[in-house]
């Protein structure tokens, strides 16, 4: 699980990964995801969360959700995004389930690359370009309890959100530690 604007180079972390889906959201930009992943020999799981209870149909969130669970109790690995929709930088409840659900861990991981375009938009999305250099670092397991209540759910969205932000920094401070 990353970032949604630094999802460019999931791909790259996913070099040698066995059985590998990816969620895609429905909207135009999943297409070239979900085209992008399929190229690259991965599965693609179309669907996405919402705050909303009336949009949670219209996004597909519970039969991608079924998809995930099933894919995670089976052979294969998922990657996803972890924010909440179209808030940046906060990490939504839903992989938090999901682990819960399925029994398997999260495994938390920064792509970046000195060569990129950083965008203001709502994901704080970053392009990688040519002749960069990159780097690619993962977090320890983070378990999930399949008893976990509300509480606690809550308390490790928030210790997503804090990780992934300081796996970014670190994986920043790696590159200009090289430069």
């Amino acid at each position: 699980m990353t970032w949604h604007g630094q999802q460019m180079l999931s791909l790259a972390a996913l070099v040698g990964a066995p059985k590998t889906a990816v969620l895609a959201s429905l909207h135009f930009d999943g297409a070239v995801v979900a085209s992008a992943v399929k190229r690259a020999g991965h599965r693609v799981i179309r669907g996405s969360g919402t705050q909303s209870r009336p949009k949670i149909q219209a996004k597909r969130g519970v039969p991608a959700f079924i998809e995930m669970r099933d894919a995670l109790r089976g052979d294969t690995s998922v990657l996803l995004t972890a924010d909440v929709p179209k808030i940046s930088r906060v990490a939504g409840r839903g992989a938090v389930q999901l682990a819960r659900a399925s029994g398997r861990p999260i495994y938390l991981f920064a792509a970046v690359t000195t060569a990129r375009m950083d965008l203001e938009n709502w994901d704080k999305a970053s392009i990688a370009l040519p002749f960069g250099r990159g780097c690619v670092i993962w977090s320890d397991p983070l378990y999930v309890r399949a008893t976990a209540d509300d509480r606690e759910i809550s308390m490790t969205a928030l210790e997503i959100t804090s990780q992934l932000d300081q796996l970014h920094v670190t994986a920043h401070q790696h590159l200009a530690r090289r430069a």
